[in-house]
C-alpha cells in the first residue's frame, strides 16, 4: 500500500505522536521503579522495571492510551502488525523482510486511518 501523497506534507498524526511522546517520557520517568534485583553474572543491573511497566507490551499499551488522549481514533491504532507485502511494496525491504529465524518481522505499533486503507488501490 503506498503512502498518500498528503503524508509527504506531515503525517495527520503527527501532532498528537509528539504530544504522547512528551506525556509518555514524564510518565515513565515518574513511575517507581523496583528495587534493584534483576542481576545476572557479574552483579550488573539488567533491566530496571516497574510495577507500572512489566514488559515491553505494557510500553505499547501505555503510549497507544496516550495516543487515543491525544486525538487519534482507536480504530487507527493496531498493535503487532507483521510486515507483509500487503502493507509495504516490492522493492521494500519489508515486503520480504525476515527474521534469523525466518519468521516475518512485527512492527509493535501502527496509526493508520481506516480513509487510508479503504482509498488504498488492490494490487498496490
Amino acid at each position: 500500500m503506498a503512502a498518500p501523497e498528503s503524508y509527504s506534507a506531515g503525517s495527520w498524526a503527527e501532532s498528537a505522536i509528539e504530544a504522547a511522546c512528551l506525556r509518555a517520557r514524564d510518565w515513565y520517568r515518574s513511575l517507581p521503579p523496583f528495587s534493584t534485583r534483576a542481576v545476572v553474572g557479574g552483579g550488573q543491573v539488567v533491566g530496571r522495571k516497574s510495577p507500572g511497566i512489566l514488559s515491553e507490551r505494557d510500553c505499547v499499551i501505555n503510549f497507544a492510551r496516550l495516543l487515543n488522549e491525544e486525538g487519534v481514533p482507536w480504530e487507527a491504532i493496531h498493535h503487532e502488525v507483521s510486515m507483509s507485502r500487503w502493507i509495504f511494496d516490492e522493492p521494500h525491504p519489508a515486503a520480504t523482510a525476515m527474521t534469523p529465524a525466518q519468521r516475518r518481522r512485527r512492527i509493535d505499533l501502527v496509526i493508520v486511518r481506516n480513509e487510508d486503507f479503504l482509498a488504498a488501490a488492490a494490487g498496490c
